[in-house]
């Protein structure tokens, strides 16, 4: 799905609606608004309740690259100014530089002068220029092979808009003449909420429902007085005041909201975290993720994910927590160790460094892609610790030289975490307990082969259901795998050029692979699906075959197989030369 969903219905919106009586003109300056007091009311983003200036800054931050913005004369103002701007209705809100674009193929698909010194383009007319690379962007997505930096850099600009998409259909007024358009936005309010938004007016009531800006101005304009949040009527008061430029009014407005509020017990995060500098909160929507860890399936969910952006790379870190049974600090690390391209290591082998977080014994582990392992160049720095029922991770990845150039960052990250109110921890982030993984089914058969080069190993697996001919397919799976030829990697953008084998398919299959070039898929032509997944991994003296095989088996739900017994499941293909181990397996 195209990251842009929901960010051109909400640009189109922008552009069809006029707003009646709007301002013109943002005033020369506004020292008579008292903009520092209305940065100080609260916002909940992300689960957490902040300031209304820190989200302002951190937007700014994500669309702008600076966390302030120059009107027409100039002159350098707050971020929290332009969301009034926005909020209130004002031309200036897109008619100033904001949305910084500086990738050369990202400003030629724009249609911007490359030229210019001026690294930043107007909401209003982005809006005009989106066609080209919309469609560059379509290309990319749907691509097969290995992103080149370029590819990535539409990608990230991409994100960019999304990103501000979804702050122009918080943060833009309401066309509040017509019930048409109350309705429109009302429903574009509705599907935002299934992102990661702000919500920007308190609940009247502890434990009470905070409101997006376009639901409390759509409240304060049409709901009974007796029915809507007064927090609402005093919202839409003080945008109404800076839109008709009533400094009195509004700081009034402002004064009345804060004393509204003050006496109220917000529901904030009972975790804390502070982001360095020059970081971004991205904001996560709190959806269950799926993920999986042995024979438990755990339902996790990520609570933040802040990255740091230059050039066309990036750094993420993440926190997540899962249900404590099914998300072991063994079976995480071995989740990691896999995503970096090494094996997994036997539970009992995994070693991890004792450390605090969260004022809680915790623990600690790095972990590096191998500098010579094909597609990979990663860097992991996290930790973990344990809390009631719960277990959370912190992870910051990236990749390696700009790990080692943050490093100390995401170290001060980790150490900012704090539990504020131990009580409210499981109660704030409740989840299901893990469930067994459904059965595999009877009949199901299974191939495994092991191909070695140098240090690396190549898992080729796939698995086939007892109504899908399984027979057949394995033995089509075994002529492919003794097929293979060896031969020097090659240099091509693709990561099958990466591969240290070729080999001969049937007339109807191909190759593909995903687009970020980490798992190479060998499959049928349409309709049918993925029949083998090719994985590197870099053993380094620390391949333990049975380990690895026991890992396949569990998958499966096969039990687990003593190292002696190991053998008496596998056997030798001799291929081109060299030893490749090659293992069926069938659900009883």
């Amino acid at each position: 799905m195209r990251r842009l969903v929901f960010v051109l219905p909400v640009l189109l919106l922008l552009t069809v609606c006029q707003i009646a009586g709007r301002a013109d003109d943002a005033p020369q300056a506004v020292v008579s608004f008292d903009i520092p007091a209305f940065g100080r009311l609260p916002i909940l983003f992300n689960g957490r309740v902040t300031e209304f200036d820190h989200y302002a800054r951190n937007a700014m931050l994500r669309i702008s690259n600076c966390e302030t913005w120059q009107d027409k004369d100039g002159k350098p103002r707050p971020a929290v100014a332009w969301l009034l701007e926005l909020m209130s209705g004002s031309d200036v809100a897109e008619s100033v530089p904001l949305v910084f674009v500086e990738h050369p193929l990202v400003r030629k698909l724009l249609e911007l002068d490359s030229s210019a010194d001026e690294r930043r383009v107007s909401i209003k007319d982005l809006l005009t220029k989106l066609g080209p690379f919309e469609e560059r962007q379509d290309e990319i997505e749907k691509s097969l092979t290995r992103r080149t930096d370029d590819e990535r850099a539409v990608l990230d600009f991409s994100f960019r808009l999304g990103f501000l998409g979804r702050v122009l259909g918080v943060f833009r007024r309401p066309d509040l003449t017509q019930e048409a358009t109350m309705i429109a936005a009302l429903r574009q309010a509705l599907e935002l909420e299934k992102q990661a938004i702000p919500f920007v007016v308190a609940p009247q009531k502890p434990g009470g429902t905070w409101l997006t800006s376009t639901y409390a101005l759509i409240q304060a304009h049409v709901g009974k007085k007796e029915e809507a949040n007064p927090a609402s009527a005093l919202h839409a008061r003080l945008i109404e005041a800076y839109r008709n430029r009533e400094a009195a009014g509004f700081n009034q407005a402002v004064r009345d909201l804060t004393l509204l509020i003050k006496d109220q017990k917000l529901a904030a995060c009972p975790l804390e975290f502070t982001s360095p500098p020059g970081w971004i909160e991205e904001g996560t929507p709190r959806l269950v993720k799926q993920h999986y860890f042995g024979d438990a399936e755990a339902f996790g969910t990520t609570v933040t994910t802040i990255n740091l952006f230059e050039g066309t790379e990036h750094l993420m870190m993440h926190i997540n927590f899962f249900p404590q049974g099914a998300a072991s600090r063994e079976r995480i690390v071995n989740h990691w160790r896999s995503g970096t391209g090494r094996v997994p290591l036997a539970l009992k082998a995994v070693r991890t460094t004792p450390v605090m977080v969260a004022g809680q014994s915790g623990w600690q582990i790095e972990i590096e892609s191998p500098d010579d392992l094909p597609i990979r160049s990663e860097r992991m720095l996290a930790a973990g610790f344990s809390h009631g029922k719960q277990s959370w991770v912190v992870a910051g990845t990236g990749p390696k030289q700009l790990m080692a150039k943050h490093a100390k960052e995401i170290e001060q990250f980790v150490a900012s975490i704090k539990i504020a109110d131990p009580d409210a921890m499981e109660k704030w982030f409740s989840l299901p307990q893990p469930v067994p993984l459904p059965d595999t089914p009877a009949g199901t058969k299974a191939i495994l082969a092991i191909v070695p080069d140098k240090q690396d190993i190549w898992m080729i697996q796939g698995s086939y259901l007892a109504e899908e001919k399984p027979d057949e397919k394995i033995e089509t799976m075994t002529s492919i795998i003794k097929s293979i030829q060896f031969r020097p990697r090659g240099k091509g953008t693709a990561t099958a050029d990466l591969l240290p084998f070729t080999w001969t398919l049937p007339q109807d299959w191909q190759v593909e692979e995903f687009p970020d070039g980490e798992l190479v898929v060998v499959a049928r032509t349409r309709p049918a699906f993925v029949a083998l997944t090719i994985q590197p991994l870099k053993a380094n003296g620390e391949l333990s075959l049975s380990n690895l095989i026991n890992q396949w088996r569990a998958k499966l739900q096969l039990p687990e197989l003593p190292p002696e017994k190991i053998n008496d499941t596998t056997k030798t293909l001799t291929v081109d030369n060299r030893p490749i181990t090659f293992i069926v397996a069938e659900v009883p």
